[in-house]
């Protein structure tokens, strides 16, 4: 907040409009500060000013104090507000300078005092103008952030004159020759202004959005007034000087309050800041414009489509005072084809032909924007081809001898029902052309339709959610962590809370805020759990802090009733930290589950001083430097005061006494060992699953317990087999006619070769399940997910001679048939 010096006394600078209050101590000299409608106010009261603007103007004279304020030393008044720039433009704090740039163009223009005659649109039209000052601004906006509009009016040394004249900060991003007038003072209000765009929405058919077309529609609009020719005053009179404000458009206006005379200058409400009235038209009520109805030729180009929009020139509202029209905005809707649909410039169609047509070719008629066209289709072609249509899509707008393409979607239809004729053609064609089915490997997976996996999130099972530790949503602040964390950390502290199980929840609740309280961890943890957080984010073995040393940091040790863990208390028994490891299994070890015998290095008891850290035969001495308490006190002066702070001994590591420490372990009490450990890994884990194997991890320090131990699950992928939660997914190729015949198949499942039977007119890309062939559920093996089989129906690309006539004969009866369903 910049404070302007009026003598001896200080009036705090703010952008919005004021209220003084006294702050502490005032000289005990006699305070004058008085100004007048001299040149001084004249200064104070410029436009650029956010201070004292002519409308806006709180403050110009204080006269006197009284004797309690002569008592005071050093007086100074503040003025409060909450004054948000972003607020004020409607952004967000992360707007980019184009976002900060056109909310402000599309608010000025709607506020600016020539277009807007709403008391308050002044004022807002400043505000917005200061706003975007000072977030257009990197140097402004980096203060604004980090102090307020305190850190803009005080640390950026600006003074009075602040800000920046609005208008001329409006007229230098705009073309005010195109802007109607729109603008600053004086006899700049009755300069001309332009009219305000119109908006119209127009419904089109496809065809019409793919080729153009003209329109001829009807908009209501402002016209310019014929009987006054659009200056708004009755024919045959004019203008006069307002006798309020004396053509100047502003009044002065004075209050007397405890603190002295107060000013303010404010837009004259008789004229409205004009300067000067006059007797409005009796047709436009003085506006100057009528609303009438008009017809506009329109020609809508080719290759528009649904949110496109069109600009006509001058086929806006009339201006004022003979300022130009505003445009006209033409929204284009498109009515969807119920046949064709439109991907950009392309379009997109689908038919059916029979597995002989697929087979032998043919030719179809396809539907285009164009009309009905022929299409061939070659033979052997497969279910789903994608045949291309050159140039039958939509035009490119703007280059309309450019078109797009149509893309026709081939489905081949198998027959459900054969006669006794075709049955018999069929079993031949299979006789000649012996199939087998084949496996679609790695690169087809991705074709299915995803299936939900029963289980859930497959880390979930394992995993510790410090959002619940805490018990606060995924979308917490950090207040409110912060919050929770005290509340909890109060409840269950050890020196508090004598449960078996409170020092663990203490330990837990403090994990779960040293990550939550950090926005890198915080994130980490979010991606992929505490594993990537103790893994992405480098952190080992000692990756979480001392529980006690968070816990008095957040709080004011010496109220809380020799809460903490220096003392006496930090000779208590520590518990070990948890250790992890990473576990490879392959695809059917992680669905059927597996015993492994894993080796790792741990943190155990040191043996030669029994966990202790002290050399054998000595005994732990009281500190010097901390007599034995843990802490130390240091005080500093400063100019408000002497303050002490509690700080960890640094000599005996706030332990309070001081030991020879053990030549094996360093005084740790603890030395590195390999360790064998069998797991019983349990079916139906998967990537990323979590086992906790309790008391397996680090030995714990004075008789602390041991951490526990977290393998990470890790599987190796099967090359034919594709895991979908608790179901498996398998993709296999059968001949035409086994899909019409039907067929047995043998099919790899996760139990080995199961018969697959294929039921006769099976479709292209049918999904058969094999029920409970799936993965066990989590911790429920009795139940099972499924096998899911794509099957995939295979079209001969080339046929042998007696193929061929079997094929032609199988169509002459296909058609045949198709004729006779027709007659009847």
């Amino acid at each position: 907040m910049a404070i302007i010096h009026c003598g001896s006394t200080s009036l705090a600078q703010w952008g919005t409009r004021p209220q003084l209050m006294p702050r502490s101590s005032m000289t005990n000299r006699i305070v004058m500060c008085q100004y007048s409608l001299d040149s001084r106010m004249r200064h104070l009261s410029a436009p650029s000013s956010s201070f004292l603007s002519r409308e806006s103007l709180p403050v110009i004279s204080f006269m006197g104090p009284s004797k309690t304020l002569r008592q005071r030393r050093g007086s100074r008044f503040t003025v409060r507000a909450d004054a948000d720039f972003y607020s004020v433009l409607g952004v967000s704090k992360n707007a980019t300078k184009s976002e900060i740039k056109s909310a402000y163009r599309k608010l000025a223009r709607s506020y600016h005092p020539d277009v807007n005659k709403d008391p308050g649109a002044e004022q807002k039209f400043k505000d917005i103008s200061n706003a975007y000052e000072v977030l257009s601004d990197d140097e402004k906006r980096s203060l604004y952030d980090r102090y307020g509009e305190a850190g803009i009016k005080g640390a950026a040394g600006m003074g009075a004159s602040d800000f920046s004249n609005p208008f001329d900060l409006f007229e230098s991003l705009f073309d005010m020759g195109n802007m109607g007038g729109m603008g600053g003072r004086g006899g700049s209000r009755n300069r001309a202004v332009d009219g305000q765009d119109e908006y119209y929405n127009l419904v089109l058919t496809f065809n019409e959005a793919v080729f153009g077309v003209e329109k001829e529609i009807e908009i209501s609009l402002l016209e310019s007034c014929g009987t006054c020719n659009g200056s708004g005053a009755k024919p045959g009179t004019k203008p006069t000087k307002c006798n309020t404000c004396g053509g100047q458009g502003q009044v002065v206006t004075s209050a007397r309050t405890p603190l002295g005379v107060f000013q303010q200058v404010m837009t004259c409400n008789t004229c409205g800041g004009a300067g000067e009235t006059f007797s409005p038209c009796n047709t436009c009520s003085g506006d100057g414009r009528v609303r009438k109805a008009k017809r506009i030729s329109l020609k809508v180009p080719a290759g528009v489509d649904s949110g496109s929009r069109l600009r006509v020139r001058s086929e806006g509202n009339a201006g004022r005072r003979g300022g130009g029209p505003g445009d006209l905005y033409v929204m284009i809707e498109v009515i969807p084809d119920l046949v064709l649909k439109r991907d950009g410039t392309n379009i997109l169609y689908s038919c059916k032909i029979s597995y002989v047509d697929a087979i032998l070719g043919t030719a179809i008629k396809v539907p285009t924007v164009d009309g009905m066209v022929d299409l061939k289709i070659p033979g052997g072609t497969q279910p789903n081809t994608t045949l291309v249509m050159a140039k039958k899509g939509v035009p490119v707008l703007n280059k309309s001898n450019m078109r797009g393409d149509q893309l026709v979607r081939v489905q081949v239809e198998i027959p459900k029902r054969l006669s006794s004729e075709e049955r018999k053609l069929v079993e031949e064609l299979a006789d000649l052309r012996p199939f087998r089915s084949c496996i679609l490997l790695n690169g087809h997976h991705s074709l299915w339709k995803h299936i939900p996996c029963p289980m859930g999130d497959k880390t979930s099972a394992y995993a510790e959610d410090f959002y619940s530790v805490l018990g606060v949503s995924k979308n917490a602040t950090k207040s409110e962590i912060k919050s929770a964390y005290r509340k909890l950390a109060r409840s269950y502290h050890p020196d508090v809370n004598k449960d078996p199980g409170a020092e663990q929840k203490f330990k837990d609740i403090s994990n779960a805020y040293e990550v939550l309280s950090d926005d890198e961890k915080r994130s980490l943890y979010d991606r992929y759990g505490e594993a990537g957080v103790k893994g992405a984010a480098g952190m080992g073995a000692s990756d979480f802090s001392n529980p006690f040393d968070l816990f008095e940091s957040l709080f004011d040790m010496g109220n809380m009733g020799g809460m903490g863990g220096r003392g006496g208390s930090r000779n208590r028994a520590v518990d070990g930290q948890d250790e992890y490891y990473n576990l490879v299994l392959t695809f059917n070890e992680a669905v059927f589950g597996i015993e492994k015998e894993i080796e790792i290095s741990l943190l155990e008891s040191c043996g030669t001083c029994n966990g202790s850290g002290a050399k054998p035969g000595t005994k732990p001495m009281k500190c010097n430097t901390c007599g034995g308490q843990g802490q130390v006190v240091t005080s500093a002066r400063t100019p408000l005061g002497v303050f002490q702070q509690v700080m960890t001994c640094n000599t005996c590591g706030g332990a309070g006494e001081t030991f020879s420490p053990c030549n094996k372990c360093s005084g740790d009490g603890r030395v590195r060992k390999t360790k064998r450990i069998s797991l019983k890994v349990p079916a139906g884990v998967d990537s990323g699953s979590r086992l906790r194997v309790r008391s397996e991890g680090n030995a714990g320090r004075r008789g602390g317990s041991p951490g526990d131990l977290y393998v990470m699950i890790e599987v190796i992928p099967d090359p034919v087999l594709k895991r979908d939660g608790t179901n498996i997914l398998y993709s296999c190729k059968i001949s035409y006619v086994d899909a019409i015949l039907g067929t047995a198949i043998k099919v790899p499942t996760v139990d080995g070769m199961v018969d697959l039977k294929i039921p006769g007119g099976t479709q292209p890309n049918t999904t058969l399940v094999m029920a409970k062939k799936g993965v066990p559920v989590l911790n429920k093996s009795n139940m099972r997910g499924d096998q899911l089989v794509r099957v995939q129906v295979e079209i001969p690309k080339r046929l042998s001679s007696e193929e061929r006539k079997l094929v032609e004969e199988l169509a002459d009866l296909s058609k045949g048939s198709k004729t006779a369903n027709n007659r009847r």
